[in-house]
C-alpha cells in the first residue's frame, strides 16, 4: 500500500509571536470562565500556529519530489516582505462564526506568491484573500448554549507585523492530541 502525505504550504511564525498570540488565546478563554462547563472553544496549539497559504491535499510518497519542485519554482524570484496582522475576530466574516482567527491585511505580495504557488501546485489560482492565523475553533453545540447576552465580545484590534522570509513545505498527521505538522521544506525568500 502506498504511503499519502498530507501537504500544506505555510507561513510559520517566530517563537516570540506564538507566544504572544498564546496570551490572546489565554485572555479570549478567561472571558469564558463564567460556564459551568467546558470551553466551547478549542485552542490551536502553540507550536501549529502558522498562516496556511495553499492546501495541496493528499500525495503518494513517490510525488513528493515534484510537490518539493513545483513549490521551489512557484517562490522564484520572490523577496521578504512584511506581513501585516491586526484584529482578533470571529470567522468566518459575515457568517455563523466557526472559528477565531487573527485576520490580517490584504497583501500584494503575499497574493502574488500564493497565486504562483497555486498556479504551480494546483493549475489554478483560488484568487485574492486576506491573511489569518486560526487561533482557535469553536465547538458549536457548547458555542450555541451560551445566552447571547452572556456571550463576550470576540473582537480585538492588535498591531502585529510579521517578516515573511521562507515558505513552508508542511506535512501534516493526525495524531490523538490533534494534527501534528512536519516541516518538510523551508524555501528562503
Amino acid at each position: 500500500m502506498e504511503t499519502r502525505h498530507r501537504i500544506f504550504l505555510a507561513i510559520n511564525l517566530a517563537e516570540k509571536i506564538k507566544r504572544r498570540l498564546e496570551n490572546y488565546q489565554k485572555e479570549i478563554e478567561s472571558s469564558f470562565n463564567f460556564l459551568d462547563c467546558e470551553s466551547p472553544i478549542r485552542w490551536t496549539r502553540i507550536n501549529n500556529l502558522h498562516i496556511t497559504l495553499v492546501f495541496v491535499g493528499d500525495v503518494f510518497t513517490q510525488d513528493l519530489d515534484e510537490i518539493l519542485q513545483a513549490a521551489r519554482k512557484g517562490t522564484e524570484d520572490q523577496t521578504p516582505f512584511e506581513l501585516k496582522l491586526n484584529k482578533i475576530c470571529l470567522a468566518p466574516p459575515n457568517k455563523s462564526p466557526r472559528m477565531i482567527w487573527l485576520a490580517g491585511e490584504r497583501n500584494q505580495q503575499l497574493e502574488t506568491i500564493k497565486n504562483s504557488l497555486e498556479k504551480a501546485l494546483l493549475g489554478s489560482s483560488s484568487g485574492p484573500s486576506s491573511p489569518h492565523i486560526t487561533l482557535g475553533k469553536i465547538r458549536q453545540w457548547q458555542w450555541k448554549r451560551i445566552d447571547p447576552e452572556e456571550m463576550p465580545q470576540i473582537d480585538k484590534e492588535i498591531p502585529l507585523n510579521i517578516l515573511v522570509d521562507s515558505i513552508d513545505i508542511m506535512e501534516s498527521e493526525s495524531k490523538k492530541g490533534g494534527p501534528q505538522y512536519t516541516i518538510l521544506e523551508s524555501i528562503k525568500l
